[in-house]
């Protein structure tokens, strides 16, 4: 059976509506709030006809609904808004991918947050299975899809350990904004906050990834225990570097790296925007809430 069309006189009705009801809100903005995609993301899915109201199709701009009385379906999945607005931040332990799906090949972040008792929460972005460090959860459409925007330049600061020592103009090519795969980078800010060699401190205990010849990965206990291993080869020398970038490519930081000749052995995320990670230990994680809160939202321009 084809789906019911909303008719002008169906919109014109609802927009008579949302002038005398004060608790009305835009349809897109309903979809954002209800833990779905940002606004923009979501004028497109009606446009497309994927959205319905009281079981009516909506395809067109200027609706309003009312939170609790219509019915607004997308997909055939209802929407609801969240009894309230919330962020989680959560520490990622190395081996958990930024998935809500249950049904992946690395445990889920998702796991360790309680998604069950709040409706609509979604990762900020992601992490790769490899790197730890901050990832944001909200069930704020609309601030999800700001933070996400290079417009509003939320920085994100990384901890990263690369293979080498930084030569000749290498350092000054990588502030610069490098490009990698027909990706231009914008610069980022680096600082350089130490500079190891291997071979002056084999006692050191290290938890990171090591990268072999054959290009495999694994992650060691200790430089000694993985030196009985003739295959393994351990890069002698390594630069710890801060690095905050504000675009948010995929795998943004270890391209850059990978650009410049210093592959990235081990990444860290310590901040999104005003969130730091120095508080919460490694696979648990804080609500935000209060001016710390308010700092998140103001930077994207929602208070």
């Amino acid at each position: 059976m084809r789906p019911q069309q909303a008719t002008a006189a169906d919109h014109e009705s609802a927009q008579t509506a949302a002038d005398s009801h004060p608790d009305q809100m835009r349809l897109q903005r309903f979809i954002a709030r209800s833990g779905g995609p940002g606004r923009r993301a979501a004028e497109r899915l009606i446009l497309q006809g994927r959205v319905k109201v009281n079981g009516k199709v909506i395809d067109q701009m200027g609706v309003k609904v009312t939170p609790g009385v219509d019915q607004v379906t997308l997909d055939g999945t209802v929407l609801e808004l969240p009894d309230s607005k919330v962020v989680f931040a959560l520490n990622k332990p190395v081996g958990y991918e930024c998935s809500m799906r249950p049904e992946t090949t690395h445990p889920s972040a998702a796991e360790l947050i309680p998604r069950d008792q709040y409706k609509g929460l979604v990762h900020v972005g992601r992490l790769d299975v490899a790197t730890t460090g901050i990832i944001l959860f909200t069930n704020d459409g609309d601030l999800c899809a700001r933070l996400l925007m290079p417009k509003y330049g939320v920085v994100k600061s990384y901890r990263a350990i690369v293979r080498g020592w930084f030569e000749g103009d290498e350092l000054s090519k990588l502030r610069a904004g490098v490009k990698w795969h027909n990706v231009q980078y914008s610069p980022p800010h680096v600082d350089v906050v130490e500079q190891n060699d291997i071979a002056k401190a084999s006692k050191r205990f290290h938890r990171n990834i090591i990268v072999l010849p054959h290009g495999a990965k694994t992650e060691m206990t200790t430089i000694k225990s993985l030196q009985r291993f003739d295959h393994v080869r351990l890069p002698r020398k390594t630069t710890v570097l801060r690095i905050s970038v504000h675009e948010g490519h995929n795998h943004e930081v270890r391209n850059m790296c990978a650009a410049v000749g210093h592959p990235v052995i081990e990444l860290q995320r310590l901040s999104f925007g005003p969130i730091n990670v120095n508080d919460i230990p490694v696979g648990t994680y804080r609500q935000i809430v209060g001016s710390e809160l308010q700092q998140l939202y103001q930077v994207v321009g929602l208070q």
